[in-house]
């Protein structure tokens, strides 16, 4: 027997809550109502929370819905008509949906969905029919029974009629040869037409004097779960027509009724106590509208305060988008106009411009613009680490590595949490295999997501592309701030404890003690160094280079320190008191050099008639001891010495006394 096909032998109702629980939470669902709207042309999109959270309302000023329009795009399972005019809307935006399961959802989240339209532009179609010698074609016949016939009959105009032979030749008819009646049906008035089998029949429907109302009851539908066949569901949908207002111009308002109690639960949610710098511990309004604004086609919040390049290009292409503007009212406050968040790294230390890591992927049909962000500090809120990737103007997910943050381990990992990103997809990756339903993840195999992946992430096996250099950006400039730092924090501390030896010796100077005649002569003793003069010298500032960054001696910082990033440079003001190694001793200043002297040279040595100060940094004893307690007590125990050279009780007592000295 030859293999035959057979047919489904039905759709069950509850393939609309599996479709719907594509869509979660609540917010990525609901953003899908924007998406039409933007598919519709609005200019501009208004959401109005009711008090209650009883409705939630979405009105836009787009083209609006013929009532074919309504039955053939929205009320339709799968299949969408998103790609007629090359995925062009009317007004040439890129279309956002393409699968034709958007309307499906909010199923899960209200009891019901009604839909009010009106559409100024007519509705166009075509349709073959059957010739058969007949004199008449009903006008149901052509435009269906969708919407009764004395609505529309004088609204139906043919505008290209094509016969086609029984031989299957094909022609082009002339007004000549057809007609619509009084009674909108079409009569064929030439003989030639009528030996005609077949007819493709194009025409428009101008439906301006008509208001759509819809409404789906998802309640009843799923109801119908393992009872009912959606394919020969007759009230699927309930939809009436009334006159619309002289004037009336296209819109489209869509209302979620009934929303479960989960939702409002979600949306009425207070705000976690303590510090929430993160969105999830955010209120219910605070996570819906920063939620919607990241996954809706509207405005970055990027003002002109930014520059650079990468930023100017992204303003471009947002400008040519024709993005629409987003307005929500929640509940009895005043409306807001909402724009998409980004990280741009407000009030801190490095400018956002300094860490721009440009983005251009040009390759195999793939096109795509943005940047990454290589920052110093962590990115708060969480939910904004991360490649934010955009397809015709939405986010396909939650900004994310594309899967490395579970692969990445140690510095590498962390240094993720100071990275974000931003790339608009110009060309590829809208193909119906390129996005998964819901458009939270790509498909792996698609090609493009693909090269994309390779472009941010390298290869399968090892982390590189755009996103290792970000890394190793990060990285750089964590290892080069922790060198600064601990070098500023190695010449405070020098420096503070040249500051306590200068006082404790200026003041044990004045003292009625045979010690303070001891050092009060011992600085006029002309005294030379012997050893320690000549070993080499042990630098007390940076040489160089620090992490790999050049290192620059800038006369007039305002700060102790510069750090360049885009030139690798780190700009230091030696000149300034950190910096200073001289120190004060009785009316003298002394130049103190630190010397990797041998371990049978002294502690330290003083060169009086040079007035230098040489302190041994090969001793043994700095084995034992930190820099500045080494430093400190080399030089007091070397004075002590001088001061009561032939009386070790005197000397001991004095170093001890000056060791501990603090100034008031």
């Amino acid at each position: 027997m030859e293999p035959r096909g057979i047919g489904l032998s039905g759709v069950d109702p509850g393939i609309i809550r599996e479709l719907s629980g594509i869509y979660k939470p609540f917010i990525k669902a609901f953003k899908e109502l924007i998406s039409n709207a933007y598919d519709a042309d609005a200019k501009r999109i208004a959401v109005n929370i009711r008090d209650d959270f009883s409705t939630i309302e979405v009105d836009d000023d787009g083209n609006g819905m013929t009532p074919y329009d309504f039955h053939e795009g929205f009320a339709r399972l799968g299949g969408s008509t998103a790609w007629l005019r090359d995925g062009k809307s009317p007004g040439g935006r890129s279309r956002i949906g393409y699968k034709g399961i958007g309307f499906l959802a909010t199923a899960r989240y209200c009891q019901a969905l009604k839909v009010e339209s009106h559409a100024i532009r007519p509705f166009i179609g075509s349709r073959p029919i059957e010739g058969r010698g007949r004199k008449v074609i009903p006008l149901r016949e052509i435009v269906g029974d969708l919407v009764p016939a004395d609505l529309v009959k004088d609204k139906v105009a043919i505008t290209r009629m094509v016969a086609t032979s029984s031989t299957g030749e094909s022609r082009r008819l002339s007004p000549k040869d057809f007609q619509i009646d009084n009674r909108g049906n079409l009569r064929i008035t030439s003989a030639r037409a009528l030996k005609a089998r077949a007819y493709t029949i194009n025409y428009k429907i101008d439906c301006r004097h008509l208001l759509l109302e819809a409404s789906l009851d998802f309640d009843y539908i799923l109801g119908l779960e393992h009872r009912g066949d959606l394919r020969v569901l007759a009230d699927f949908c309930t939809v009436r027509y009334r006159p619309a207002a002289q004037g009336a111009r296209s819109h489209t308002r869509v209302t979620l009724c009934g929303l479960k109690d989960f939702v409002v639960r979600e949306l009425s949610a207070p705000r976690t106590k303590g510090k929430a710098r993160n969105i999830v511990f955010k209120s219910g309004k605070e996570q819906f509208l920063w939620r919607l604004a990241r996954t809706s086609p509207i405005r970055d919040d990027l003002s002109e305060e930014f520059s650079g390049e990468s930023l100017y290009r992204f303003r471009e292409l947002q400008e040519a988008a024709d993005l629409p503007m987003l307005v929500v009212k929640w509940r009895s406050e005043e409306p807001i106009t909402l724009l998409r968040p980004l990280y741009l790294a407000r009030g801190q230390a490095i400018p956002f411009e300094e860490t721009v890591v440009p983005v251009e992927i040009d390759e195999n049909g793939l096109r795509v613009s943005g940047y990454l962000l290589a920052r110093s500090e962590i990115i708060y809120p969480a939910e904004l680490r991360g490649i934010s990737i955009r397809v015709r103007n939405v986010a396909i997910g939650d900004a994310s590595f594309l899967g490395w943050e579970h692969i990445l381990s140690g510095p590498r990992k962390a240094a993720m949490s100071q990275i974000t990103g931003e790339l608009l997809v110009l060309d590829g990756l809208d193909a119906a295999d390129a996005i998964n339903p819901g458009r939270e993840s790509f498909y792996e195999e698609n090609h493009h997501y693909r090269v994309l992946k390779r472009a941010l992430m390298g290869s399968e096996e090892s982390i590189g592309g755009l996103v290792n250099k970000t890394i190793k950006a990060v990285l750089d400039r964590s290892r080069v701030r922790s060198q600064v730092n601990d070098k500023i924090v190695e010449a405070r501390r020098r420096r503070k404890v040249l500051v306590d030896i200068s006082s404790a010796v200026n003041y044990y100077a004045r003292v009625e003690d045979p010690s303070a005649r001891g050092l009060l002569n011992f600085f006029d003793t002309p005294i030379r160094a012997d050893g320690l003069a000549s070993s080499r010298d042990v630098p007390t500032r940076p040489q160089h280079k620090l992490a790999g960054f050049e290192l620059e001696n800038r006369v007039g910082l305002k700060a102790e320190v510069e750090i360049d990033y885009q030139r690798r440079k780190v700009r230091v003001d030696f000149a300034q008191d950190t910096w200073n190694t001289t120190i004060y001793l009785n009316g003298h200043y002394y130049e103190v050099l630190l010397k990797q002297g041998r371990p049978d040279h002294p502690i330290c040595e003083f060169d009086n008639e040079g007035r230098r100060i040489f302190v041994n940094w090969g001793h043994p004893v700095k084995l034992h001891m930190d820099d500045t307690g080494f430093l400190k007590s080399a030089i007091l125990l070397r004075l002590a010495y001088h001061a009561a050279p032939r009386d070790a009780d005197a000397m001991m007592n004095l170093a001890l006394n000056m060791l501990s000295f603090r100034a008031e």
